[in-house]
């Protein structure tokens, strides 16, 4: 992803157990942090983030909302 202002962003999110993923973000944000998610009723993930993250996040004025992932074909 190309950020107009801060430059090149990397995220990744893996799913490490039924209520627990890894955030990843490299770029001019550094992340490497646990989150927790449900599925909600529409199929996306929806995510608890810590106060580190929710901070590291804030700074630029995001968050991680939602995700969702489309069907193999």
């Amino acid at each position: 992803m190309e950020l107009p202002v801060i430059g090149e962003q990397h995220f990744g999110l893996s799913i490490t157990s039924d209520r627990e993923a890894q955030l990843t973000l490299q770029g001019a944000i550094d992340l490497d942090e646990p989150i927790y998610y449900n599925v909600g009723s529409d199929g996306k993930l929806e995510f608890t983030l810590s106060e580190t993250t929710n901070r590291i996040l804030g700074r630029l004025g995001t968050t991680l909302l939602h995700a969702g992932a489309r069907p193999a074909s």
